[in-house]
């Protein structure tokens, strides 16, 4: 009954979409034949539902998180920076890509309110991992904000420059929205620069709480802010130890402990 229901939800708001026309609750619930305490009653119970399959399968959930290896020896000459226009500890860095979940809008913004308050903390971003076409929106913010000399592509760089390029930087920035595990954070402080990223999804677990962390990753003020205080730098021997958490081996003992289970 559920899934007819739920296939006449979508042709119906599917048809409207096509006419232009918006669809109300009161009016889905008119086409379906349904009164109002008769939806909220099946609201309660799906949710009551839900909630005891959640706890039904929570002891069948292993967590295995993932494999993280960088070589923090492996990295390009100082020098290199040249290539970027950049210089030691003088532009903030990300690596990115163009998913709107990135949110790499909200720190482009970010830079553009601080040059804007003519804030000590203005640096340029140094931006990896994004490719020349297709940026048509950024491009555009650039522009208009008049961050062309501020905001630095590289696009998609050997890992040896990106190295290169964290271990220099004032600070790493990382707004996703959503992570499934989050690799770029745990790099950034293996190099010992200091971290400012969010607390969403899988981020402040995974980071172990080590980084600089905003409470709303879509205001770009609050961002701004961060980077005009003093951000901590990550504690070394708690990154090692968050770090051998997550090494190669031990991950690979979970997989073949918990294959041995089934």
């Amino acid at each position: 009954m559920t899934e007819a229901i739920y296939l006449q939800v979508s042709e119906k708001t599917e048809a409207a979409r096509k006419a232009g026309r918006r669809v109300s609750v009161s009016g889905m619930l008119k086409f379906l034949g349904v009164s109002r305490s008769g939806y909220h009653a099946w609201l309660n119970h799906v949710s009551s539902n839900t909630e005891k399959r959640r706890e039904a399968v929570k002891e069948k959930i292993q967590v295995i998180y993932d494999a993280v290896a960088i070589d923090e020896n492996s990295y390009s000459p100082d020098s290199e920076l040249e290539k970027f226009g950049v210089k030691k500890s003088e532009y903030y860095y990300t690596v990115s890509s163009l998913f709107l979940h990135k949110n790499l809008k909200t720190i482009i913004l970010a830079v553009s309110e601080l040059k804007r308050r003519d804030s000590h903390a203005f640096k340029p971003l140094v931006v990896s991992g994004i490719g020349g076409r297709k940026r048509d929106e950024l491009d555009q913010i650039i522009r208009e904000h008049s961050l062309e000399k501020d905001i630095i592509f590289t696009s998609f760089i050997e890992d040896s420059e990106r190295n290169m390029l964290y271990r220099n930087c004032k600070a790493y920035v990382f707004p996703s929205l959503f992570e499934g595990f989050g690799m770029p954070p745990l790099e950034a402080m293996v190099f010992e620069v200091p971290v400012l990223t969010t607390k969403c999804s899988s981020l402040l677990e995974v980071t172990g709480g080590l980084c600089n962390y905003v409470d709303n990753p879509l205001d770009p003020a609050e961002w701004a802010d961060k980077l005009e205080g003093e951000l901590k730098l990550p504690d070394r021997e708690e990154v090692c130890a968050l770090m051998k958490k997550y090494q190669n081996k031990n991950i690979a003992e979970q997989y073949i402990e918990l294959f041995r289970e089934l």
